[in-house]
């Protein structure tokens, strides 16, 4: 019967307990209490800003475990030496508590790793993993993903296609699989819908099979982790620190500009033309689930879903003002605290839109692997607005596959600056 595997959060939450009781244990010993509090809570901080990447979250051997926690260290020692010269404290005591915590560190680091591989032996904690898609390359994933047990990796069985599983959701849970490996080209796009409802009501990895460099594996011999698209779906770790940018400014537009801009906005929509103040729309997210899309309204009531084309007689004299403002999107920051969307990421579009790309345009239905934002790459780019053709619609997935592709953090600040820049500072013609 399999193992439960635990999930790489509950090893940082047991680790950083770890952490904390050793460095307390070591300050007290050392007969200096003093800012004990702010050296943990600081400590927690670098934890999480140091959040490992995929490839060394379930990696439980000493040497990669130790050099983690060095990193840890010097960046807490660089954040605590800092604010403790702002405060005056004298050089002696920083040195004593820098001491005491690369101890209580190592001390830690050593018995995590110890105590997580007797965990092991008994059979707990392997994620369980299966590969799903005939392509040829997957013996090598296997061989990479497998060969060192200190890894944690486990391979459960290979699937041609997605019919062979049969209940994907039975299959699962059974099976304690933890993560899915798959290439999308080799997946139609109902299959891939069903995969990722699957994974996410069971907060299953999945890893898909970068196109690009897929056709490439056999001149990277074992390094196949240059293949495996993971920021695709992105790691645990960026998509936290995505929701707290995501939690941070929309919680401050909706305090201190929504607060006073709905009822100032509201009562001039209402002056101008009947009908509500909010324009409510179901667009897709991520995974193809729909939600409710929040703008003012910007249109007479009854216009329909289509595009807003040049000169659209259905946009009011206000909503004109509304949409080449930018004006008029800003209550989806609302829908961002709520969780339906981000900051930045691909526009999310309505139903008929996707029905009429979806099996058009390949790669399409890629583009709602992640959160849709209020902004995108695409929109900085130029390919904001109305899609008049096919080719003008395979412009913007293309640059909006690029953004999810090469996510990073400093990818989204660049884009919410410039999208910042562009709306206040610049006209941009194709808000209309």
């Amino acid at each position: 019967m399999p193992k439960i595997a635990l999930k790489y959060l509950h090893f940082f939450i047991f680790s950083t307990l770890l952490d904390i009781s050793l460095i307390s244990l070591f300050e007290l010993l050392g007969g200096d209490s003093f800012n004990m509090s702010s050296i943990l809570i600081l400590w927690v901080v670098v934890k999480l800003i140091l959040y490992p990447s995929k490839s060394v979250r379930r990696y439980v051997g000493l040497e990669k475990v130790l050099k983690q926690g060095f990193k840890q260290i010097v960046l807490f020692g660089i954040i605590y030496s800092c604010f403790s010269l702002f405060i005056d404290t004298p050089l002696v005591l920083i040195s004593k508590h820098f001491l005491l915590l690369g101890i209580a560190v190592v001390v830690s680091k050593t018995f995590f790793v110890f105590a997580l591989k007797i965990y092991r032996s008994y059979g707990y904690s392997y994620n369980r993993f299966i590969i799903i898609g005939a392509f040829p390359e997957k013996d090598k994933i296997i061989d990479y993903l497998t060969k060192n047990p200190r890894t944690g990796n486990q391979f459960v069985d290979y699937f041609k296609n997605l019919n062979e599983v049969g209940d994907l959701q039975n299959y699962i849970i059974k099976n304690e699989i933890k993560e899915i490996y798959c290439h999308s080209q080799l997946l139609s796009n109902v299959e891939l819908s069903r995969l990722m409802r699957v994974s996410l009501k069971n907060d299953i990895a999945l890893s898909l099979l970068a196109d690009d460099n897929i056709k490439a594996i056999n001149d990277l011999g074992e390094n196949v982790t240059d293949i495996v698209d993971l920021s695709l779906l992105m790691s645990r770790r960026n998509l936290i620190l995505k929701r707290v940018f995501d939690l941070l400014i929309s919680i401050t537009v909706i305090l201190f500009v929504l607060s006073w801009l709905i009822p100032i906005v509201g009562l001039i929509i209402k002056l101008d033309s009947k009908g509500p103040v909010f324009f409510i729309q179901p667009r897709a997210g991520k995974g193809a689930v729909y939600f409710y899309c929040i703008k003012f309204r910007s249109m007479k009531p009854a216009s329909g879903d289509a595009q807003a084309t040049k000169n659209d007689s259905r946009i009011t004299k206000v909503g004109k003002f509304l949409r080449e403002s930018s004006l008029d999107e800003f209550p989806q920051f609302i829908n961002v605290f709520l969780g339906d969307m981000s900051i930045v990421g691909p526009r999310p579009h309505i139903k008929s839109l996707n029905d009429k790309y979806d099996s058009k345009i390949q790669g399409y239905f890629n583009r709602l692997l992640v959160k849709p934002g209020i902004t995108g790459l695409s929109q900085v780019a130029g390919y904001r607005g109305e899609t008049k053709d096919q080719q003008s619609m395979q412009n913007r997935i293309r640059v909006d596959l690029l953004y999810i592709k090469n996510w990073a953090p400093s990818l989204d600040l660049k884009i919410f600056l410039r999208t910042f820049f562009k709306t206040f500072f610049s006209k941009d013609n194709q808000a209309y």
